[in-house]
């Protein structure tokens, strides 16, 4: 049976009568796939949490270019804004987001104008993108289980989720980047990002960081966010979109220039994070 690209829940505020939340949603991506294209929300601030995985976002706003979201991030999106995915790409990834009204002109239900125009100036005000907490995901999920069983507290609960859930938003924003830096697993992202192929294997990354293999496949998920496999993956496709842009280079040369076994698993894990295989990208790329 096909494992499906998606798992998709998605859903309006209309549904429960609360008109304040456009939108709310969570998707398990397990492949990447050509489906962020450009969009923009007039009247709405857009708040995603990356749960796992790594997005690259772009949005269109006074610092451009594209974010790379790592997991555990917030990200925000304010009204108007055109953004989406990096080439159009859903990356694989496990997400949250939510849109909901906010212009000067309206306030949230439940809210005085005072408390609302100082949550608007600090959503506005706040990075585009900072780390959040396990909290954020307890409050999607709270709203999302107040919309799939509905009952005469619902909508209590769903707008009582949603103003705690802004208010953590607005504390981890306050809070910015406090991250504690692990020099172990530090040195392993940077000699990757430096050089794609110094490590052969996970085995090698995990004898630089001092830890043994199974240890450290556990202890790199919860620093990074995701396998050591896929962060290595991960950049190892980033340097081959690179290297396909060179007519001279053929899928072959540039999966074994990159420590790929085959070909075979280098279009596997190719196509896994672009959404397309690597003969297909090239040929687009080159025209």
């Amino acid at each position: 049976m096909a494992i499906p690209v998606e798992q998709r829940r998605d859903y309006t505020g209309r549904e429960l009568g609360l008109e304040e939340i456009r939108r709310i949603g969570h998707v398990i991506c397990s492949r990447a796939h050509v489906g962020l294209g450009t969009h923009a929300h007039d009247d709405c601030i857009e708040i995603c949490y990356l749960k796992k995985g790594r997005l690259h976002w772009w949005a269109e706003n006074e610092r451009g270019g594209v974010y790379e979201v790592e997991a555990g991030e917030l990200v925000i999106v304010h009204p108007g804004e055109a953004h989406g995915g990096a080439d159009d790409i859903h990356d694989v990834c496990d997400l949250y987001w939510i849109t909901f009204g906010l212009t000067s002109s309206k306030k949230l239900p439940g809210v005085t104008r005072e408390h609302y125009n100082l949550i608007r100036e600090r959503l506005l005000t706040a990075p585009r993108h900072f780390p959040g907490n396990s909290r954020i995901v307890d409050y999607f999920e709270q709203m999302l289980t107040a919309i799939e069983t509905p009952g005469p507290l619902s909508q209590m609960r769903l707008r009582s989720a949603l103003h705690q859930f802004i208010l953590e938003v607005c504390d981890c924003a306050a809070r910015g980047y406090q991250k504690t830096k692990d020099f172990r697993f530090e040195q392993v992202i940077a000699r990757v990002k430096e050089d794609v192929t110094f490590f052969e294997s996970v085995s090698d990354m995990a004898k630089m960081a001092g830890f043994s293999y199974n240890r450290f496949i556990t202890l790199f998920r919860r620093y990074k966010g995701s396998s050591p496999i896929d962060f290595l993956n991960r950049e190892r496709i980033q340097q081959a979109k690179w290297l396909l842009s060179d007519r001279s280079k053929s899928v072959t040369d540039v999966a074994f220039h990159l420590n790929f076994s085959t070909t075979q698993y280098f279009a596997t894990v190719f196509k896994k994070f672009t959404g397309m295989t690597p003969s297909k990208y090239q040929k687009e790329t080159l025209g």
